[in-house]
């Protein structure tokens, strides 16, 4: 059978459109088989920087400097899941910074938060304060740690904004089961300054303290630095509103009375060790 001219024309033009297709599947495969070995070349390069000597080296210094590594390499602590507590009845806990009153002003580090987030408590108090019948969020408590006190620390540039957990906590209850009830919070906001939670003073105590109840007897005991330095605030919650609670006694200060305030807050992650061992006489140095 003989084609006519234009069925012929018309093979030859299916003839070419298959030939051309051919050849851009061909070039497309060509060209992603390049890529890949261009890819897997930058990977093995990348690689093999990474475990050559420059690299490496520079790599695990930069991670030793910082204090979150130097304190966990250097440091005793309780350690509750991700989280490391200085313990005992004084620690080498002690953390110089500047504030507006005083250029050699003394913290304490409460402990290691999340792996790598240093928490720590003010040695002082900032001001005596009357508790507010308001959401926390929106309290004068709030609003003045994390504006007057804030402003006050001339080293501010160290500290990281962090989230808040508020939630209804019984202190009738034993440590574990308070960070959980703490960490579970759906109330958070993330702040610069707040006070210690009742766990940061529970895991202060020596572990054998830990399967105790955190009563009024807990903050008798002699191995908790916490207990025997300072009476610092701990925070307790009914519903959405902010209560006081004394380390002295754990007793949950009434709406209006006034209490004294210890601000607490964390330090960044980047943050490097610079010098001092933690004690009162020379504490730790740190910087950017």
């Amino acid at each position: 059978m003989k084609l006519n001219n234009k069925g012929f024309a018309i093979s030859i033009i299916l003839y070419a459109m298959i030939i051309l297709i051919i050849g851009v599947l061909y070039l497309l495969i060509q060209i992603s088989s390049n890529r890949y070995n261009l890819l897997k070349n930058y990977k093995e390069d990348i690689v093999d920087t990474i475990n050559g000597e420059g690299i490496n080296t520079v790599s695990d210094d930069y991670k030793n400097s910082l204090f979150y590594n130097y304190l966990s390499n250097n440091s005793t602590f309780n350690n509750i899941d991700n989280n490391k507590y200085f313990y005992g009845s004084d620690p080498n806990n002690y953390l110089l910074l500047r504030t507006e009153s005083n250029t050699n002003h003394l913290f304490r580090i409460i402990g290691i938060m999340d792996d790598k987030y240093i928490k720590v408590i003010d040695t002082e108090s900032y001001l005596n304060f009357s508790i507010d019948n308001t959401n926390y969020y929106s309290s004068s408590l709030f609003n003045t740690l994390n504006n007057d006190y804030y402003n006050s620390i001339l080293d501010k540039n160290f500290i990281e904004k962090r989230k808040t957990h508020v939630t209804e906590i019984s202190l009738n209850n034993y440590p574990k089961a308070i960070k959980k009830k703490e960490d579970g919070s759906l109330k958070v906001e993330k702040c610069y300054i707040n006070l210690p939670y009742a766990s940061d003073f529970a895991f202060a105590a020596d572990s054998s303290k830990h399967n105790n109840k955190l009563d009024s007897s807990y903050s008798t005991y002699n191995t908790n630095w916490m207990s025997n330095s300072y009476s610092y605030l701990l925070q307790g919650y009914i519903g959405n509103k902010v209560h006081a609670t004394n380390i002295s006694s754990l007793d949950l200060k009434s709406i209006g009375e006034i209490v004294r305030i210890y601000p607490s807050f964390y330090l960044k992650s980047n943050v490097k060790y610079s010098s001092g061992v933690g004690s009162s006489s020379n504490p730790y140095q740190i910087t950017l």
